[in-house]
C-alpha cells in the first residue's frame, strides 16, 4: 500500500472535484473540443500534439466545438483536461488537491492533471473516499472497513455530487459491462472510474459504494508497458470487481444515479479525427461559447504557447 505510482487518467475524477470546488461556475461551462499542443502538459516529452489514451472505448475524436466538463471526465479526455487546469489556475487546482494530504509532490507543469505524479497508492485510495463521503476524507488509510469519523471536507459537496453522479453513469459504459456482470455488481449503481498512464505502464481502477471504497492497481515496480493494448477495463477492472463483489458479499450499499446526463452522452454533431500524436491541428470552434479564450493551441506565431518547464526526475517506485 505503501507503492509509489503515477495514477494516470485514473487521477481525473479528483482533478474535476478540485476543479469544480475551485470553480463552481465551471460546472457546465463548454470547452473546446480540439488537440493541443504537448508542450502544454509534457507527457513523454515536449513536441507533438497531446496524445488521448484515457478513453476506454472507440477511438476519441474531436468535434472541433466545445465539451462540457463532466462529459470531458465521463469520456477521460485528456486535452479537455488540461484546458480545464489552465482556466481554474494551475496552482489554485494544486492547493486543492493538496488538501487530500498526498506526502509526494505534484508536478508544477500541467502533467499533473493527468495523473503524472507518482503517488502512493493508499493516498490516491483516501482521496477517493471523498467521493463518497460528500467531498470528506476517511478519517485515516486503512485496508479493511472499520468504523471511523470524516475528516474535514477537502471538496465542495455540489462539486463531488456532479463527479459522482457522472461515475454512476459511466458505469453502463459497454466496456465496463462484463466483469460487473461476471461478478454480480452490473446493477449496483456504484461509482467508478478507470485509468492508464500514457505509456501503458500503470492501469487502476477505483469504484466506491456508500460504505466502501476499493482501488485496484496493476503493472510493474519498474517502467515495463502492462501490454501494448492495455486498458483500465481489461487489465483492472475484471480484479476490481471480483474483489469488491467478494469484501461486499455482493450486497453493495450503492446509490441510484440521477436523470439529466443524458445530454452529456450524445454523439459529436461532427468529428476531427486525430491521427497520431506526431501531427498538430489548429482547430477554430464551431460555437463562440467557449470557457474563455483558447491560448494553447499549437502553430501559434504570436508566442501564445509558453517555454517549456523542466520534467523532474521520476520517484522510483516502492518495493
Amino acid at each position: 500500500m505503501d507503492g509509489i505510482r503515477p495514477p494516470g487518467t485514473a487521477f481525473l475524477p479528483l482533478v474535476y472535484a478540485a476543479a469544480l470546488t475551485t470553480q463552481p461556475d465551471a460546472t457546465d461551462a463548454p470547452q473546446i473540443d480540439g488537440p493541443l499542443d504537448n508542450r502544454q502538459a509534457m507527457i513523454g516529452g515536449l513536441v507533438g500534439t497531446l496524445g488521448e489514451w484515457g478513453a476506454e472505448g472507440e477511438p476519441v475524436t474531436y468535434t472541433g466545438g466545445s465539451i462540457t466538463p463532466m462529459q470531458a471526465l465521463l469520456e477521460g479526455r485528456t486535452a479537455a483536461t488540461v484546458r480545464l487546469g489552465y482556466q481554474v489556475g494551475l496552482d489554485s487546482l494544486r492547493t486543492a488537491l493538496n488538501r487530500c494530504g498526498f506526502t509526494t509532490p505534484l508536478r508544477t507543469e500541467a502533467a499533473f492533471t493527468l495523473g503524472q505524479s507518482p503517488l502512493r497508492l493508499i493516498e490516491i485510495a483516501r482521496a477517493f473516499t471523498a467521493i463518497a463521503n460528500d467531498g470528506r476524507l476517511c478519517a485515516a488509510p486503512h485496508l479493511l472497513l472499520t468504523p471511523s469519523v470524516r475528516s474535514a471536507e477537502v471538496f465542495a459537496p455540489a462539486a463531488i455530487a456532479h463527479v459522482r453522479e457522472t461515475l454512476i453513469s459511466g458505469m453502463e459504459r459497454p466496456e465496463y459491462r462484463q466483469p460487473l456482470v461476471e461478478h454480480g455488481l452490473a446493477n449496483k449503481s456504484i461509482a467508478g472510474f478507470g485509468g492508464i498512464t500514457y505509456d501503458r505502464t500503470d492501469a487502476w481502477f477505483i469504484g466506491s459504494d456508500r460504505n466502501l471504497t476499493c482501488l485496484v492497481w496493476i503493472g510493474h515496480d519498474k517502467d515495463i508497458p502492462i501490454s501494448a493494448k492495455a486498458t483500465a477495463a481489461t487489465a483492472a477492472l475484471p480484479l476490481w470487481a471480483a474483489v469488491f463483489a467478494m469484501v461486499t458479499d455482493g450486497k453493495t450499499q450503492g446509490w441510484h444515479a440521477k436523470t439529466g446526463l443524458s445530454q452529456l452522452l450524445a454523439p459529436p454533431p461532427r468529428a476531427l479525427f486525430v491521427e497520431g500524436e506526431g501531427r498538430n491541428f489548429p482547430v477554430t470552434p464551431v460555437s463562440g461559447v467557449v470557457m474563455g479564450r483558447d491560448p494553447y493551441q499549437s502553430t501559434s506565431a504570436q508566442g501564445a504557447v509558453p517555454a517549456a518547464l523542466p520534467v523532474p526526475a521520476a520517484v522510483p517506485a516502492a518495493r
